[in-house]
């Protein structure tokens, strides 16, 4: 840096000078920037591919909407025997509610009885268990 600017302050002005130190430091920082930019783009791509991270996000998923269908399930079990029929069930699904709490989680319920059809298993009743899994089977 001391001999350009030296010359420039010497010979021509020392505007010059202050411009060409500017100049550098902008384009130092902007390199480093493209640099630092390249460098977090490819570790999000590494991350993104990596097995081990995935099965955990999978995992933290698949915890978080059972403790939902947990709470959906002690809200619909009025009766507090441990399974749900159907008029519970369709009573807590009448509440807009819920509907609207089902379809920000990716399931949306236009007719009750039907969900209730395919979610239980033919006894006429549902378990918490069979809630959880029934309701990530039609999420999918």
């Amino acid at each position: 840096w001391m001999p350009p600017c030296r010359v420039l302050v010497e010979n021509v002005s020392m505007w010059f000078m202050l411009f060409s130190i500017c100049h550098k430091t902008i384009l130092g920082f902007s390199v480093v920037s493209v640099i630092n930019g390249v460098f977090i783009q490819e570790t999000f791509r590494v991350a993104g591919a990596d097995d081990q991270i995935m099965t955990r996000a999978q995992e933290k998923a698949t915890k978080r909407h059972q403790s939902k269908m947990q709470a959906l399930f002690e809200a619909a079990d009025t009766s507090g025997d441990g399974q749900v029929d159907r008029e519970e069930f369709e009573a807590v699904l009448a509440t807009k509610t819920v509907r609207t709490w089902l379809a920000a989680m990716g399931l949306a319920v236009e007719d009750a009885q039907t969900l209730f059809t395919l979610i239980d298993n033919g006894k006429g009743t549902i378990s918490v268990e069979e809630m959880m899994q029934g309701v990530g089977r039609l999420k999918g």
